[in-house]
């Protein structure tokens, strides 16, 4: 009797082997790894904003290698504590573009600094770092921003005098909870404003010339602070008011 020869079946089992392509930096940096949310914000952030001709901010902006090596950027540890926008030198061109919201992000951001006259176009309506560790004081330039609709900065540990804000779009101005001093100059704050929040501050010196000014306010705090002279009388008919 003549056998045939069993079938001989044999499983082939491919392996595949993948590079993956990870930033040096995750792989061979002795420091510790910057926080996935930090990196990510920072990331955000140098999307929307880009160097003007001639400058060259974002030269060492290398999202392949360590983010706190780049210029502006200072950490400790896995968090991002200190960020400049902006090349401070005289006659920088600077940058272009918008703030983007993400730099709220960064948690433990104790002091930011945008160079004055950097940043342009497409400016933020809202400006929002608040319960953080700030310290410093605030800087000009933010007064400056025209487009700026809200401006919260509460629960830091902010100080100097409180800035102007030019911006006539500015509704809520939040600064509770820092540690601002000296007077509020009668014309700082826009007639636009209907949200005011100061309290528990070191602030001093009259306010009734500035209060009797913004007659749009509907939210008014003050306590707290070493506010002297009466208030306006007439504010009481602000809250609720059409502001006209």
């Amino acid at each position: 009797m003549l056998f045939s020869p069993s079938p001989l079946f044999v499983t082939y089992t491919t392996i595949y082997i993948v590079e993956l392509e990870m930033p040096s930096y995750l792989i061979f940096s002795p420091h510790a790894i910057l926080d996935p949310i930090d990196f990510l914000a920072l990331q955000s952030i140098r999307k929307s904003l880009d160097d003007l001709p001639g400058s060259n901010y974002f030269a060492s902006w290398d999202f392949t290698s360590e983010p706190c090596s780049f210029g502006g950027v200072y950490c400790d540890g896995d968090k991002v504590i200190t960020l400049s926008l902006g090349d401070p030198r005289a006659g920088s061109p600077g940058l272009t573009g918008r703030i983007d919201p993400a730099i709220e992000k960064l948690s433990a951001l104790a002091e930011l600094t945008i160079v004055p006259g950097r940043v342009n176009e497409s400016l933020p309506q809202t400006l929002d770092l608040s319960f953080n560790h700030i310290t410093g004081s605030v800087p000009r330039s933010i007064g400056t921003l025209p487009t700026l609709s809200n401006v919260i900065l509460c629960h830091n540990r902010l100080s100097g005098t409180v800035p102007s804000f030019v911006s006539q779009s500015l509704i809520r101005l939040d600064l509770k909870n820092n540690n601002f001093s000296g007077s509020l100059s009668p014309v700082s704050l826009p007639l636009s404003l209907q949200y005011l929040s100061l309290s528990s501050n070191l602030l001093a010196g009259p306010v009734d010339r500035l209060l009797y000014r913004l007659n749009r306010l509907n939210y008014l705090d003050l306590s707290m602070n070493r506010l002297s002279d009466c208030i306006p009388g007439n504010i009481f008919t602000f809250f609720g008011g059409s502001g006209e």
